[in-house]
């Protein structure tokens, strides 16, 4: 597991079709790594953001407009 795929797996754990092993080396991942604990913690506070935003966004379009954000942040 790299940096670079936590945000493919997030996006796959949030789906719900994440495979055992993968979820599991996602969670050792992040329990070691203090930037990709921030991102998903980001991640996670940006679409329960856009949920509550009135908008009626499926969760594929407040995925994407969240992961854009997060693009332009770097």
């Amino acid at each position: 597991m790299n940096c670079r795929r936590v945000a493919h797996d997030w996006t796959e754990l949030k789906e719900g079709d994440l495979p055992f092993w993968r979820r599991t080396f996602l969670r050792m991942h992040l329990a070691i790594c203090p930037a990709c604990k921030t991102y998903v913690r980001q991640m996670d506070a940006t679409v329960g953001a856009l949920g509550e935003a009135g908008e009626v966004w499926s969760e594929e379009e407040s995925r994407g407009v969240a992961e854009r954000v997060m693009r332009g942040r770097k």
